[in-house]
């Protein structure tokens, strides 16, 4: 539809202008030289050329309608709502843990390589054996590896607790092992290792060690000294009963053993014993002799 409100005025105009043009002062049908008919054939194309002019405008009006595209937003139904992409990933509550009052069970887990720990402060030696140089100490507390034993089960060979590069011994009485002990291999001490203390051993002997008949009688003791390496010892009888033994010195050049003789006289009847002891570089005693004395007129 063409719009009234701008149509209206428009064909108003035209027609006054057309009533102007018939009105103006000094001309009539005669004089202007146009007689009835052909004003009214004027008129006419006029209101024909407004109408076409009219139908022209509607038919644009008309087409800009039809070609207007729409501005309406359209509002997607239930069907078409949106769709997450599939690679979005699913994010899924996570479960809090709730806490719980309950201790855990304590787990106890035994080593299978044997480790070893001291009950008291020890010495950690160069060999199994108290006459071998301290090299280290196991101290309480202190848990490190056992690679052997002696074959007497009465030191065990581990690594040494102040350089885990080397290895030294330690007495079994003060120490505690954990772990597999039966994979414990005896161990025999590298011949190069040498105790820096001698090793010293005694044996003894009495002639005659039962006696009856008149006295004084002669008791003849025999001490003999074994040392493995130079030293000086100092040696002496012990007896339980009253006897002036007199200790003596003796040094040992080389490692070697050395024979000592002593005669006794005994006038009274006597039960007791003597024995062969060392008592420097440290004490070491022979097993005890027993004597049995009867003097008799």
């Amino acid at each position: 539809m063409v719009n009234q409100k701008i149509f209206r005025p428009f064909i108003i105009f035209i027609m006054i202008l057309f009533i102007a043009s018939c009105n103006f002062p000094g001309m009539s049908g005669v004089q202007s030289g146009l007689d009835q008919n052909q004003i009214f054939t004027a008129a006419a194309k006029t209101i024909q050329t407004t109408l076409t002019l009219g139908a022209l405008a509607e038919s644009l009006n008309q087409t800009l309608v039809v070609n207007t595209p729409s501005l309406q937003t359209s509002t997607p139904t239930s069907s078409q709502a949106a769709v997450p992409p599939s690679n979005t990933p699913n994010i899924m509550p996570t479960d809090t843990p709730t806490p719980s009052n309950t201790p855990l069970p304590l787990i106890t887990l035994t080593p299978t390589e044997p480790l070893i720990h001291a009950t008291v402060n020890t010495n950690c030696r160069l060999g199994p054996g108290s006459t071998y140089d301290v090299v280290a100490f196991l101290l309480v507390g202190d848990y490190v590896k056992v690679y052997g034993r002696n074959s007497n089960n009465t030191w065990w060979y581990i690594q040494n607790p102040d350089n885990l590069a080397k290895y030294c011994w330690v007495w079994t009485q003060s120490t505690v092992v954990e772990g597999n002990m039966s994979i414990i291999p005896v161990v025999t001490p590298v011949a190069t290792v040498t105790p820096s203390v001698a090793v010293i051993t005694l044996s003894s002997s009495a002639s005659p060690t039962s006696y009856t008949g008149p006295c004084p009688v002669n008791i003849v003791l025999t001490g003999k000294i074994k040392s493995s390496l130079p030293v000086d010892v100092t040696y002496n009888w012990a007896a339980n009963f009253s006897y002036p033994f007199v200790a003596q010195d003796f040094s040992f050049d080389v490692a070697g053993s050395e024979t000592f003789t002593k005669t006794i006289s005994i006038s009274s009847t006597t039960v007791g014993y003597v024995r062969f002891r060392v008592y420097s570089p440290y004490e070491v005693k022979a097993d005890r002799i027993d004597l049995v004395i009867n003097c008799v007129p």
